[in-house]
């Protein structure tokens, strides 16, 4: 059954009659999708996101850390000791998290260098 539709779909991309796709020189060209959203929702949505307080990831990262106390198993590679910085810590779960990397965390966050989150992270 997948051998006959892709063979349907190469007779109908070959012809030129796929709904919405192009293929020219070796490029796929998709239409973007119509808005579908009605703009009284995207107004709810704006109003509801300015009742939130702006809160940084780190913070809500200490909070969830306060509820589920998961840094207690963030523990030194060679010696088991516990995390001293909790903050330096998420610091470093989240460039990883976001695959930032450790070099531009550090000159992202104000008062951290590499050479610290680097420590925290072994």
């Amino acid at each position: 059954m997948l051998k006959s539709r892709l063979q349907e779909l190469n007779r109908l991309a070959a012809s030129g009659l796929l709904p919405e796709v192009e293929i020219a020189d070796e490029l796929l060209k998709i239409k973007p999708l119509v808005k579908t959203v009605p703009e009284e929702a995207e107004q709810l949505e704006e109003d509801l996101f300015d009742l939130i307080p702006p809160v940084k990831i780190t913070e809500l990262l200490m909070e969830v850390d306060r509820w589920t106390g998961f840094t207690q198993h963030f523990t030194h590679l060679r010696n088991g000791a516990p995390v001293k910085d909790r903050a330096l810590l998420m610091t470093v779960i989240l460039s990883d998290a976001i695959n930032l990397g450790l070099t531009k965390m550090a000159a992202a966050c104000p008062g951290t260098t590499f050479s610290k989150l680097d420590t925290a992270r072994a």
